[in-house]
């Protein structure tokens, strides 16, 4: 009886590099190759930007929108390192080239992005990529095409003597991978706004040069999640103003390792009939977890406290959802989420934190101000309109 099964043994085996398994199989690390899997080129080597101004070590990013799917990222933080390795390796290739993970989260608190291989998928997925670095008194640049480097890490020029230090990453996407799209300027504006309102003390320039004249935006709002959350609802009228709270706490997780984490929550409610509630942590805007599943439960019960109090029956969850805006923003050092595109938190311990930090929003009202009285007189409204169906 002859044996046709097919042989498995080392020959059936191929070792292939990271840059390599990314291009073949782009849909592990950017969900795919359609427009959203472009944009997630972006928001990978945003977030890099991003991690330098949360450090404190950058207060400005420029985007620029250039001809042929061009795409520039620079910011004025420290530099990607470019100091040679006890192996003889420039640190600035093999961050751009290789895969470690855990490598944001030891050089940040906290990170967003793909915690550690996020600019080397980028450099992958792009036909051609350049990263150029002011540090250390010169301006450094490297060459890439599909993830490998085409030049060595060469020193440009020394930096003039006003000139800031930073990161500048400029792809063209491969569009041999990538469906053809063209990088749209709303949703980048809309990331950059987002991020603005976030990290307050941050401002981010985006100019589109594929425009004549080209179209630039500033965004930068000191005002915080109050400021977001009025801009969110700006199309409806506001029945009260925000509800706001910071907090900051020491956590002691399942394996008995403390971490800090801090939360920062805004309500609001509009006299429509639609709830809004939006999550980010550490700035990635998430799809839902633990930090935005505990918001409705946490509301209905503050909110039927005070109901209480001014004399009214309990209001049910199906009453208090309408017209209701909420932002829970979470910066966390370990965050975990479900995948690296469905952005879904599951970190269960931080459930509890949300519900204190919200109970703080209404802390310093008393029962009878005039937000709670607002707030009350919308959930009433709900109530008629509910039941007249």
């Amino acid at each position: 009886m002859t044996n046709n099964k097919p042989v498995y043994d080392e020959s059936s085996i191929r070792q292939i590099k990271p840059h390599e398994h990314i291009r073949l199989r782009p849909g592990m690390y950017v969900g795919g190759t359609d427009k959203n899997a472009l944009h997630h080129l972006f928001h990978e080597v945003f977030d890099n930007a991003i991690d330098e101004a949360i450090a404190g070590h950058c207060d400005h990013i420029w985007i620029t929108l250039r001809p042929n799917h061009e795409l520039s990222i620079r910011d004025n933080g420290r530099g990607m390192d470019v100091k040679i390795t006890s192996h003889g390796e420039n640190m600035l290739q093999l961050l751009m080239t290789q895969v470690f993970v855990g490598r944001r989260s030891e050089k940040y608190s906290v990170s967003g992005g793909l915690h550690g291989v996020g600019i080397t998928v980028v450099n992958a997925l792009a036909a051609e990529c350049s990263a150029e670095v002011a540090r250390d008194a010169y301006l450094w640049r490297q060459m890439y095409e599909a993830g490998t480097p085409v030049t060595e890490v060469i020193q440009v020029r020394s930096l003039a003597e006003d000139e800031s230090t930073g990161t500048c990453i400029t792809i063209q996407p491969d569009f041999t991978i990538f469906e053809p799209n063209e990088f749209d300027y709303e949703i980048l504006a809309e990331r950059a706004r987002e991020v603005a309102y976030l990290v307050p003390n941050l401002t981010i320039t985006l100019r589109d040069e594929r425009e004549n004249p080209p179209r630039e935006g500033v965004y930068h709002f000191a005002d915080g999640l109050s400021g977001y959350i009025k801009y969110l609802n700006q199309a409806s009228s506001m029945v009260h103003s925000p509800f706001t709270a910071n907090l900051e706490c020491t956590i002691q997780s399942s394996s008995r390792d403390e971490y800090k984490t801090r939360i920062e929550v805004a309500f609001q409610y509009t006299d429509t009939m639609v709830s809004n509630i939006v999550g980010y942590v550490n700035t990635v805007r998430t799809a839902g977890g633990f930090h935005t599943d505990i918001v409705p439960s946490t509301l209905f019960k503050l909110i039927n406290l005070s109901a209480k109090q001014l004399g009214f029956e309990a209001f049910t969850i199906t009453e208090i959802m309408p017209g209701m805006t909420a932002i829970v923003s979470v910066w966390h050092p370990h965050p975990s989420f479900e995948s690296q595109t469905n952005i879904t938190f599951i970190r269960p311990e931080m459930s509890s934190i949300v519900a204190v930090a919200l109970e703080a929003t209404m802390q310093p009202y008393a029962y009878f101000d005039d937000n709670i009285k607002q707030l009350i007189q919308k959930l009433l409204a709900n109530r008629r309109l509910l039941q007249d169906g």
